[in-house]
């Protein structure tokens, strides 16, 4: 079973192709990781998967069933995105994980409930009450990942989510994050450029290069 399932998708920037790929399939419960260098199309991928682009041509599929106009919203819905960048209102930290849940109804105690649960998962919940402005790059991405999990999402998109952070924070968030993945089975597509960081947490993925897939196997494969 596969959560997406993208054919023949192209991307161009006038002559420029920046991706063209025949087929890519996400299994349902797996940490899929994109590898490649800089200006490969990895940031251009992640956003057509996740339904934030649409390819000049191609289809997408979501648990089987194809992504078009009338369904898009429900299908996001199921989706979350975690950007190098963290993407925070100029709110508290529980008012930032909370909000994904407000917007898609859920009661509040139940809301509640739950950022605090993934504030602990992540080691931040004694930052609840502080303004998300000034935290740390290590505070912000742990705030990023905490909403995204919190909405409970079908799959998940990161990406390269460890950028610009010291190596002590690097190690310890990998290993939370490592440990989470295990524990919820959220099928998760991971854009990175690091090996460490691809080594420990997928277990299937692709090698992207100039828009094209030229390798897709197991980690330890693509490792090799």
């Amino acid at each position: 079973m596969f959560v997406i399932e993208g054919y023949d998708l192209l991307v161009k920037s006038k002559d420029k192709v920046i991706l063209d790929i025949d087929e890519i399939k996400i299994p349902k419960g797996s940490v899929f990781a994109c590898i490649g260098p800089n200006g490969a199309g990895k940031s251009t991928l992640i956003r057509i998967l996740a339904l934030l682009q649409a390819p000049q041509k191609g289809e997408i599929f979501f648990n089987g069933e194809k992504v078009r106009p009338k369904n898009i919203i429900n299908i996001r819905r199921k989706m979350s995105v975690v950007f190098q960048e963290a993407l925070l209102l100029d709110a508290t930290v529980k008012e930032n994980i909370i909000l994904g849940l407000k917007i898609r109804g859920i009661n509040p105690n139940v809301a509640e409930k739950k950022a605090k649960y993934w504030m602990e998962k992540f080691n931040i919940l004694h930052l609840e009450k502080k303004w998300a402005k000034v935290l740390s790059g290590g505070e912000a991405k742990r705030v990023s990942l905490a909403r995204a999990f919190a909405l409970e999402p079908e799959i998940i998109f990161l990406d390269e989510p460890f950028t610009n952070l010291d190596s002590y924070n690097k190690k310890s968030l990998l290993n939370e994050l490592s440990e989470i993945l295990k524990g919820t089975a959220t099928t998760t597509f991971f854009v990175s450029h690091d090996m460490d960081e691809i080594s420990l947490l997928a277990d299937k993925g692709i090698v992207l290069n100039e828009g094209r897939i030229i390798k897709e196997g197991k980690i330890y494969e693509i490792i090799s």
